[in-house]
């Protein structure tokens, strides 16, 4: 058993409520299993042909060690060795400044890939264009990355080519190990370069105004002169002093903004607040990505929000680096202006004091002044050899301080490509098309307008739903469809529609005993499926049932097998029960049985036969059957007759339940004829098969007749797997029905003529 009934009642009512039959949908998947591993395997195989078309792009990577800054104890006068700076932001920096235009561009030109083609103005631009676009290029297949807990930073190169892989990813290290070098020296040269400049027009300066005091000393027999004894020339003095001070304070400013313009913008920002703040946000930014790294892959969307998180701070504390070092750059500028203003004003007042004692003492003025002028100018070339001898001790600690770039390990060439994957294609393709598989099934299931369900008869159609016959499978050489199954040679079908058999002489034909699944198997699902429609059509109609049509819409929709089987399950009722073949045009159920057809109903109704003579028995107990007779011209003629008439008085007089087995409706009109005589017709669909339509049509039909429509029965109907609990097992069925054509099993040898 396939489960408890409370169990798959409850499991229902649960699939009510949620308004999905998950049941139903899995059954559906696994009915069509073929359909979805075809899609599978066309869609691997696509993906297959696609690695395989797709050229094929190489990785290769180089590995280069920067060590952090150091710093000498010794310079910093607490002792002696060296000691490294801690910097978070230390291995991102250096990532950057990798991917950076002039690191690239160098590359470029080391390749010798931007053409110089002519010259001029145009030229120029074309190539310096050219070389753009050549280091959006590669910039674009370039990945530099940190490894994790190292100073290690892996520069990889995707291309085409395993040989251009290898040489770009090596070039770009290579460049930036030279970059690194050169970028140094240069910081720390234009400052030395500007002071050596200074303290050189210094010394010449010194030396003339020294020259020019010793001149006039000779010249004017001036052996000394004391400043002491003249307040003018006290003045003068102290007025020099300021003015000497006031130079030195306007170089200092000067050395300093000169300083701050050969420093780059994260160094001058390593005291903001704001650039302090964002750098420990990244760097806890950066913990986690590395963290979470461990367990998923970097394309999860959750790692890509984290790693935009980490690439908007980066962009945020060089924004915020560019402002901090702009406002100190800026202060610089003015404190400068001011240093610059106040020794113009100095040397105002001090051409004033200097006049103004001239007069009184040309020569004394003249010597005093020259010798404080003198005096001044070697102080401020003392002050300006300290600040570069301190500058050269920056220099030399910043030197220790830079990092230090080497190559670890050179790219080589790959073996192998990187993208596309076989192994990774085969599997997307897997999923791929297991997903497409399973969606165009649930596709071709959305789009069927059959009738699978009572939901959709009552709900659509409009009409009672008296249950559903599953669908079963073969077993022991009998396909059971419908609830029954027989099998049969066309050769002995045809001598069964003609009534007689060359091996009897006329016994009635057939294959023996037939298996009539509620009378021989009675608690098989089919059995149960078959007892619950009985219960249903009889509370159809108030006052009960006793006489119905069993039809269909169309032909092979198993409407003989359901009235057979209803007339089996009502005589097990202890009724009795008269089943005739009313299709006149393709009768079968003589042949089903194995009963003769030489008489039937049509010699009641056409040659006045009795009804004593026609009626045969069954193996069913209580059961009798009317087969059709011989074949006529005129089958609706004969059903509309007065004889017609008369021989249901007595059917109804004789026998407890009258069950027709006639022809479908929208081909002829032999059911509308007898459904108005009988207490209704039941409508037998196809499950899966026929569609909603084709039942309305003939649902119209019938109403437009007055016709009493008594329900829907659904046959042979794929159920998942569950939803006939506790009543076994079934499977796939073998039935056909070809209402219309020119069937060689089931037309008499000698009829000759087509109904």
């Amino acid at each position: 058993m396939s489960g408890s009934a409370p169990e798959t009642l409850r499991r229902r009512e649960e699939d009510e409520e949620t308004g999905i039959d998950l049941r139903r949908y899995l059954d559906l998947l696994l009915r069509h299993w073929k359909l979805i591993a075809a899609t599978v395997v066309v869609v691997a195989g696509a993906a297959m042909v696609k690695t395989y078309l797709t050229p094929p792009v190489y990785r290769a990577a180089a590995i280069i060690s920067i060590e952090r800054e150091k710093l000498a104890l010794e310079d910093l006068g607490i002792g002696e060795g060296m000691f490294t700076v801690r910097d978070p932001d230390f291995i991102p920096t250096q990532i950057r400044m990798i991917q950076g235009r002039d690191v690239i561009e160098a590359v470029v030109n080391a390749r010798d890939e931007a053409a110089t083609a002519g010259k001029g103005p145009d030229a120029e631009e074309a190539r310096d264009a050219q070389v753009s676009q050549m280091i959006r290029a590669i910039t674009a297949q370039l990945e530099v990355t940190g490894v994790p807990g190292t100073s290690l930073i892996e520069v990889a190169y995707k291309s085409g080519s395993p040989k251009e892989a290898a040489e770009v990813a090596n070039a770009v290290v290579d460049g930036f190990v030279t970059w690194s070098r050169r970028s140094r020296v240069e910081q720390a040269g234009q400052v030395s370069k500007f002071l050596a400049s200074q303290i050189e027009q210094l010394k010449k300066d010194v030396q003339e105004k020294e020259r020019k005091l010793a001149e006039f000393g000779r010249s004017r027999d001036i052996v000394s002169m004391d400043p002491g004894t003249n307040v003018s020339m006290q003045k003068l003095e102290t007025f020099n002093k300021d003015y000497a001070a006031a130079v030195a304070d306007r170089v200092n400013k000067e050395t300093r903004y000169e300083q701050l313009l050969a420093t780059s913008p994260e160094t001058i920002a390593d005291q903001d607040p704001a650039v302090i703040a964002a750098r420990a946000e990244k760097q806890k930014l950066e913990r986690e990505y590395a963290e979470k790294l461990s367990v998923w892959k970097p394309d999860f969307p959750a790692m890509k929000q984290l790693k935009e998180r980490i690439l908007k701070s980066q962009t945020y504390i060089e924004s915020a680096s560019k402002e901090a070092a702009g406002r100190e750059r800026e202060k610089a500028r003015v404190e400068l202006e001011s240093a610059r203003k106040r020794e113009e004003v100095i040397r105002g007042v001090l051409r004033s004091q200097t006049s103004e004692t001239l007069g009184q003492n040309v020569n004394a003025v003249e010597f005093a002044n020259l010798r404080v002028e003198s005096a001044a100018s070697r102080t401020l070339l003392e002050t300006m050899l300290k600040k570069q001898a301190e500058m050269e001790v920056a220099a030399r600690m910043s030197g220790m301080r830079q990092p230090t770039a080497r190559v670890v390990e050179r790219a080589t060439k790959p073996e192998y490509r990187f993208y596309p994957s076989y192994r990774q294609n085969l599997q997307k393709g897997l999923v791929l098309g297991l997903f497409l598989g399973a969606a165009f099934v649930l596709l071709i299931d959305f789009l069927d307008r059959s009738v699978r369900t009572q939901d959709q008869v009552e709900k659509f159609l409009l009409l009672p739903a008296l249950g559903v016959i599953p669908a079963v499978g073969t077993g022991s050489g009998r396909a059971y469809g419908y609830g029954y199954g027989y099998r049969r040679k066309r050769k002995a079908a045809g001598a069964a529609a003609n009534g007689t058999s060359a091996s009897d002489g006329g016994r009635p034909a057939g294959e023996g005993a037939v298996e009539l699944i509620p009378h021989t198997n009675p608690r098989s699902v089919v059995t149960e499926a078959y007892r619950a429609f009985r219960a249903l059509l009889l509370l159809s109609r108030a006052g009960g049932v006793k006489s119905l049509v069993v039809t269909s819409a169309v032909p092979g929709e198993g409407k003989t097998t359901t009235a057979l089987n209803l007339a089996v399950t009502l005589a097990q009722l202890g009724r009795r029960v008269i089943l005739l073949d009313a299709d006149l045009h393709k009768p079968r159920i003589h042949a089903i049985l194995g009963l003769s057809n030489r008489k039937g109903l049509v010699s009641v109704l056409a040659e006045g036969a009795k009804l004593e003579d026609v009626l045969q028995t069954t193996p069913v107990p209580n059961l009798w059957v009317v087969p059709a007779g011989p074949l006529t011209p005129n089958p609706s003629g004969l059903l509309s007759s007065d004889a017609m008439g008369q021989l249901f008085k007595e059917l109804l007089a004789a026998f407890d339940y009258v069950v027709f087995d006639s022809p479908p409706v929208l081909p002829v009109a032999d059911a509308l004829l007898l459904g108005s005589i009988t207490d209704g017709v039941v409508v037998t669909v196809l499950g899966g098969k026929t569609s909603r339509e084709v039942v309305a049509k003939a649902r119209t039909k019938l109403q437009r007749a007055n016709v009493k429509i008594l329900g829907v029965l659904i046959n042979n109907l794929r159920v998942a797997s569950g939803s006939f609990a506790g009543y076994g097992s079934y499977a796939k069925y073998e039935y056909g029905y070809g209402y219309g054509a020119a069937d060689e099993a089931e037309a008499p040898a000698e009829a000759g003529q087509k109904s």
